[in-house]
């Protein structure tokens, strides 16, 4: 749940940043005469336009969220973050919400108002992943670690280790029984002298809301 509270608020804050910082650059040279943050209310609260502007990006951030999952890594990545803006919201905002608004579909087909619904959504494409992974929810994946525990993440049970899946990175856990076993070879001893002396211990779950289950 609070994974999708973050992507709304990422999706709202793409809009100030990357949506109207995109807009204001094009408005900036002449590209289009839309100009950025606009405040003319809108029907039917009379909302100024850059704040619902914002709320849309938000749901579009939710949407984001469900398709899209940190870490945030790779081409194609960011590559899909940019196209989904430049796509999604674009195609939207042409056919349906200017239906219902009885506007002109795909902004008239003039190239320029065209490029620039591209343009913009695109960038708040690129901007939703940097938004999204800045919470503390998604730090640590957005930093390229990986969601599936390694040798650093693993339970050492008595036997052979086995490793174990965990939802994300947690600090590195160690058996009992291994930390006796390390104790008593510390002292001299062979790690077959003690077999069967040191009763086993219960193997330690690292599944998220899981406790300790005694062996039977």
């Amino acid at each position: 749940m609070k994974r999708f509270v973050f992507a709304f608020i990422a999706g709202f804050v793409a809009v100030l940043i990357f949506h109207q910082g995109m807009l204001s650059i094009l408005y900036a040279i002449g590209f289009t005469s839309r100009a950025p943050f606009p405040v003319q209310p809108t029907s039917p609260w009379g909302v100024p336009q850059v704040w619902s502007i914002s709320f849309w990006g938000g749901i579009w951030g939710l949407v984001f969220a469900a398709f899209f999952r940190p870490p945030a890594k790779g081409a194609k990545y960011w590559l899909g973050a940019i196209l989904f803006g430049a796509v999604g919201p674009t195609l939207v905002a042409w056919f349906l919400v200017a239906s219902l608004k009885g506007q002109a579909l795909a902004a008239g087909w003039k190239l320029a108002p065209m490029m620039t619904g591209i343009l913009v959504n695109g960038a708040w494409g690129l901007g939703q992943p940097f938004s999204f992974a800045g919470f503390p929810e998604n730090r640590n994946l957005s930093m390229g670690l990986s969601r599936t525990a390694g040798p650093h993440y693993r339970a050492e049970p008595y036997g052979p280790p086995s490793p174990l899946v965990v939802e994300r990175a947690a600090p590195t856990l160690r058996h009992p029984q291994s930390l006796l076993e390390g104790y008593l070879c510390s002292l001299g001893c062979q790690p077959g002298n003690f077999r069967g002396v040191v009763p086993p211990l219960p193997t330690i779950s690292l599944e998220r809301g899981a406790m300790p289950m005694s062996s039977r």
